[in-house]
């Protein structure tokens, strides 16, 4: 008899110190390249950032240098956001003009910030 078919339990991300580039905003609403330091695993980054309208945990993109996602309120949970949708995509392959036409991947990457807080 063969035994049931089970989920494949997500990736693991090994999570480092590091610095990376992220594409932001300045205070002119021009878009800027800044460097943060933060964690780094796979081609996900995550920093923490405070401004005036935002503070919390910050998923980056590594090869566009974007944003994905809201501001998490804890480390954890935009560890746990990373590990969620990194089976999603070839993120390796994805830029900031492509990625825009993967509805179905912004649709499911929503979703999952949804159930890890990042929406409040």
């Amino acid at each position: 008899m063969t035994p049931p078919a089970t989920a494949a339990a997500p990736p693991q991300l090994a999570w480092t110190r590091g610095e990376f580039k992220v594409r932001v905003q300045d205070w002119q609403g021009r878009r800027v390249t800044d460097r943060f330091t933060g964690y780094v695993a796979g081609p996900f980054g995550i920093h923490h950032y405070e401004f005036l309208v935002s503070s919390g945990w910050t998923v980056t993109h590594l090869n566009s240098g974007h944003a994905i996602g809201p501001d998490f309120p804890t480390l954890k949970a935009a560890k746990q956001f990373c590990t969620e949708i990194a089976p999603l995509a070839e993120w390796n392959q994805l830029t900031a003009k492509n990625a825009k036409r993967e509805t179905g991947l912004r649709d499911a990457v929503k979703a999952a910030a949804v159930r890890h807080g990042g929406y409040r």
